[in-house]
């Protein structure tokens, strides 16, 4: 996913009328107005305020997610330094794994 082209953070919630998110010089970017949405309006004012969450602090969490991945990679190698762990031999290891797993996909989708 192509981020590059996304309105910048910081969005907001504008209530009336509303919900309406806006970007960060005040446009428009998403209305749940009852009239205009599928919704009920404190569906929509959800939605509005979870779209907001999460455009917000996807730096925070993609930031986090290299973090955990470069600590990953040093506790891989600290604790299997001649490469014997193999999967299956141990549950944290696999667990470990599957979990660098999703993040590496994470950071893949983010992209």
């Amino acid at each position: 996913m192509d981020i590059s082209k996304a309105t910048p953070t910081l969005w907001r919630v504008g209530i009336n009328p509303g919900p309406i998110v806006y970007g960060n010089s005040g446009e428009q970017i998403a209305s749940f107005i009852p009239e205009n949405c599928m919704v009920f309006p404190e569906e929509g004012n959800a939605n509005a305020e979870l779209i907001c969450l999460a455009v917000n602090s996807y730096g925070k969490h993609s930031e986090a997610l290299e973090y955990a991945k470069k600590v990953f990679e040093a506790w891989k190698h600290d604790a299997n330094p001649y490469n014997d762990l193999q999967p299956g031999d141990s549950m944290e290891y696999d667990a470990a794994c599957i979990a660098f797993d999703k993040m590496d996909e994470a950071l893949k989708e983010g992209k």
